[in-house]
């Protein structure tokens, strides 16, 4: 990892954010050189999941906010291509706001939930998932096309004749990241070996949240008061030392809360 790291770092890093690789030809993709495709969301959002540069997380998820964000969610990169590059193949022919081309690609969005829960902005995790859901203030039904109880796996860019409108409802792995996203990010319940760790991340305008959670053959019953941290947890009104409930302690049926 180490080896891995410090080559992104010194062959990656494009001054303001990471490039997305390198063509056959040599060229840079996603650099401020190219002239087309010039910055890409995912490197950005991948290197704070992965916790390249600690020292980078926000900055990059800054990076995002300023240049990819919209009022229907996160644009894949900008600008589009608009002209075939033999060096970059398939993406070139995508036409501009469409696909990986420049769209509001749901699943980018929901792989920046989790980065901003990561960091502790879930303020706006809740924030870029609203603007996917089909019930977006700011992209009404109407337009936007997508059934107003389903995800769908993306919408126009800005760059395309119809910005905001979906043709691909139901079809999408983004909601299992978004699932991520509300239950391990913001709620913090995460399994790990020992047990089930529970540190909230919550966004201001939840007060509260319950949940059952099965874990291996123990359930645990979680209420979570919303105080904005730091928070301690009570197993069967008992506070435990740190955030982990442990697995071999607590196997059975528990009432755990965290406030």
């Amino acid at each position: 990892r180490d080896r891995v790291v410090s080559a992104i770092e010194q062959h990656c890093w494009d001054g303001e954010w990471y490039i997305r690789g390198f063509a056959d030809n040599g060229d840079l993709v996603g650099s401020k050189s190219s002239k087309e495709g010039k910055l890409f969301a995912n490197p950005q959002i991948w290197a704070v999941l992965a916790n390249i540069n600690p020292a980078k997380n926000d900055h990059l998820m800054d990076v995002v906010d300023k240049y990819l964000d919209s009022d229907y969610g996160t644009i894949t990169l900008t600008p589009a291509y608009t002209r075939y590059d033999d060096a970059m193949g398939r993406l070139s022919t995508i036409p501009s706001g469409w696909g990986e081309n420049c769209s509001i690609y749901c699943h980018v969005t929901a792989f920046r939930t989790v980065a901003e829960c990561m960091i502790g902005r879930s303020n706006d995790a809740l924030r870029s998932i609203k603007k996917i859901t089909a019930i977006n203030p700011l992209n009404p039904i109407d337009n936007s096309a997508c059934e107003p109880y389903a995800f769908t796996n993306l919408y126009n860019g800005l760059e395309h004749p119809r910005p905001g409108v979906s043709l691909r409802g139901w079809w999408t792995g983004t909601i299992t990241w978004l699932l991520q996203a509300v239950t391990q990010g913001m709620l913090g319940i995460r399994p790990t070996y020992d047990g089930l760790q529970i540190a909230p991340e919550m966004p201001d305008e939840w007060p509260e949240a319950k949940v059952t959670r099965k874990f291996r053959d123990a359930c645990y019953r979680i209420s979570i008061t919303n105080t904005g941290g730091p928070y301690r947890v009570f197993v069967d009104g008992k506070e435990i030392e740190g955030d982990v409930v442990a697995y071999e302690r607590y196997n059975g049926d528990h009432a755990i809360e965290v406030r």
